[in-house]
């Protein structure tokens, strides 16, 4: 499970980079 919750940070700081190049 802790493996999974590595994953989704990873993931979810992959979503906020993309967000903020697409911002600029």
């Amino acid at each position: 499970m802790a493996r999974a919750r590595v994953d989704w940070v990873r993931w979810l700081g992959v979503e906020r980079m993309e967000t903020e190049l697409a911002a600029v």
